[in-house]
């Protein structure tokens, strides 16, 4: 009973040092591929298809020239849930994913500090479910903060 009272303690340490590899140096690098790849899809643009879009759009739709400097504020245009739903179904098709990035992005930006948060978010999450499939499973408090340890610190999560 007395690991029972202390578990949640346990658990809350434990969140504390998986909250704390995750969050050290977040946004020491830049986005890397799939990053820039979730993104694109976020915003409804398949990230295969980002050149050709760039270089086959119908300018004239968006009150763009081709000799116009094509900034990132232009793909802005293409950011709505049609778009993800297309860009989701040529490509990866994971859409509630795409879906949730995107309002993720459209309520705190598309800084890498952001994109990445998103992902955090989720890992901090499964911990807490690690915890909770681990007891359901094993019917072992011990055995669940074992897991739930072994999940915040194990280097491809973190």
């Amino acid at each position: 009973m007395k690991l029972l009272k202390n578990s949640y303690f346990i658990l809350t340490i434990i969140l504390v040092i998986a909250f704390s590899l995750r969050v050290f140096r977040i946004d020491k690098r830049g986005i890397w591929f799939d990053e820039k790849a979730s993104v694109s899809t976020a915003i409804g643009i398949p990230y295969y298809a980002l050149t050709s879009i760039i270089i086959n759009i119908h300018w004239d739709d968006y009150n763009l020239k081709n000799n116009q400097l094509f900034t990132s504020k232009d793909l802005w245009k293409f950011n709505d849930l049609k778009g993800v739903y297309n860009a989701t179904k040529k490509g990866t098709g994971n859409f509630l994913y795409f879906i949730f990035l995107h309002f993720w992005i459209n309520i705190f930006s598309a800084s890498d500090l952001s994109i990445r948060s998103f992902s955090l978010f989720f890992s901090m999450l499964s911990v807490i479910l690690i915890y909770n499939l681990a007891e359901l499973i094993f019917s072992s408090t011990r055995t669940a903060l074992f897991a739930s340890f072994l999940f915040a610190i194990h280097p491809l999560v973190v």
